[in-house]
């Protein structure tokens, strides 16, 4: 008896715990949304912390005409879409090369993959400006494409050579000895496999893209 309610003033005291954790991280979004409808008087001086005393929704038709926001939302979109697609594609095939083949130079390719976590974006900052003039992909969409592309490589194909690497290759054996190729083993046994590690990819590159853009 004392032991269940022991456990039952932990489970809890766990909960208060993770109701405080929860208020503490929502309130800074209520707080943005309460500002949304506030004018400067009530935001500067009359109550910075409160709700707003007078619904203003002229502030979002005014952001809305004034600053482009389709615009802008729309270029966000279309980057975190092309970054989600092209990073799944390259990581998913070079993490199978590395993972179920045996080739020259493997290890040495994975170990080069994996340099690119430890790389500061300050070192890097100079060389893609130049990249990005050589290619003539100035003040186009492609100029923020491709280089969130080659930042979030690194950590997918970590994520995906890990999975890979768990699945039994007699899986391969036996699709091999009924004729299968190597893009079949890939596209029917390899890929469907590891969706899940496919769909961890794609969020964390998802949130990393669209929360930098």
């Amino acid at each position: 008896m004392k032991h269940h309610k022991r456990l039952s003033v932990g489970s809890l005291l766990f909960k208060v715990i993770l109701y405080v954790y929860a208020v503490v991280n929502l309130y800074p979004l209520i707080w943005m949304l309460f500002y949304s409808f506030k004018d400067n008087l009530e935001i500067f001086a009359t109550n910075p912390f409160g709700p707003p005393t007078v619904l203003h929704y002229e502030n979002y038709v005014k952001a809305w005409n004034t600053f482009n926001l389709p615009t802008y939302f729309m270029n966000s979109v279309k980057v975190t879409v092309a970054v989600i697609v092209f990073v799944v594609v390259f990581a998913t095939m070079f993490a199978y090369a590395t993972a179920r083949m045996r080739f020259k130079g493997q290890g040495f390719l994975r170990m080069l993959t994996l340099i690119g976590l430890f790389l500061p974006l300050q070192c890097i900052m100079i060389p893609i400006a130049v990249l990005v003039r050589d290619l003539h992909i100035n003040n186009t969409l492609w100029a923020v494409i491709v280089p969130y592309t080659a930042f979030n490589l690194s950590f997918s194909i970590m994520v995906l050579y890990g999975y890979m690497r768990s699945l039994p290759f007699e899986l391969e054996e036996s699709a091999c000895l009924d004729g299968a190729s190597i893009w079949t083993c890939f596209l029917r046994i390899i890929v469907p496999n590891v969706k899940s590690a496919i769909a961890t990819v794609a969020i964390f590159v998802f949130m990393s893209v669209w929360n930098e853009y």
